[in-house]
């Protein structure tokens, strides 16, 4: 078994620069966290996924940017999670929020982005060591 500290120094040797643990977790639970073992503190009582995100949050984050740009008009361009379509979301009058198509990962930059992870770093490969994974 490889610890996700050892993943985490080895993804920032290849690309160069530091990336937080929560970046590695995610690319792993994204992968089923083959071959891993278990974060130390933060043992789930359940397999239930966290919501980081929800509409009230979103909705911060739209002020922050309507108020940092408030000369600017925003195209902010989304993907279909249900809190970027809440009816609660609260967007400034200076943005407007277009919506990639469903089940289009094409258009989607981050998709890019995942499948090159995938395909070049986290083929679902077991490691039994670090020699093996670099």
């Amino acid at each position: 078994m490889i610890s996700v500290v050892k993943i985490q120094q080895a993804f920032e040797s290849l690309v160069g620069r530091k990336v937080a643990k929560t970046t590695i977790y995610r690319m792993l639970d994204r992968h089923g966290r083959r071959g891993v073992l278990p974060r130390p503190r933060l043992q789930r009582a359940t397999n239930k996924p966290r919501r980081a995100a929800n509409e009230g949050a979103v909705s911060l984050f739209f002020e922050e940017v309507g108020r940092r740009h408030p000369d600017e008009f925003v195209l902010m361009v989304l993907d279909g999670a249900g809190w970027h379509r809440a009816r609660e979301l609260k967007v400034p009058g200076n943005m407007h929020l277009v919506f990639l198509p469903s089940y289009s990962p094409e258009v989607n930059p981050v998709e890019h982005f995942r499948r090159s992870i995938r395909e070049n770093w986290f083929r679902n490969k077991v490691f039994q060591s670090m020699g093996g994974c670099c």
